[in-house]
């Protein structure tokens, strides 16, 4: 599968996607794989600060827009840690 053959693995975390049982699928394969510290969630859905009804993805890292620095994005990790997208895709 392409998810195990990749280094790192981001759900482009849709409404649709969410509700997907195929993206769902996918993310717990992923995670299988990769663990959390090659995974994240670039959310992109209405209800990605409270994740209502998918609590469980709060677990993994996201991508957000930085406001400091050179870089445009960042990782987020849930323990508050931060790196920039560029050095996450790197490690």
């Amino acid at each position: 599968m392409k998810i195990r053959d990749q280094k790192k693995f981001i759900l482009v975390a849709t409404d649709n996607a969410i509700q997907s049982k195929w993206c769902n699928w996918e993310l717990g394969y992923g995670d299988a794989q990769k663990f959390d510290r090659h995974i994240a969630l670039l959310p992109l859905a209405e209800n990605s600060g409270s994740w209502a009804g998918n609590e469980y993805l709060g677990i993994y890292p996201r991508i957000e827009e930085s406001y400091f620095g050179s870089d445009i994005y960042n990782v987020i990790f849930p323990t508050g840690e931060s790196i920039s997208l560029t050095q996450w895709l790197r490690s």
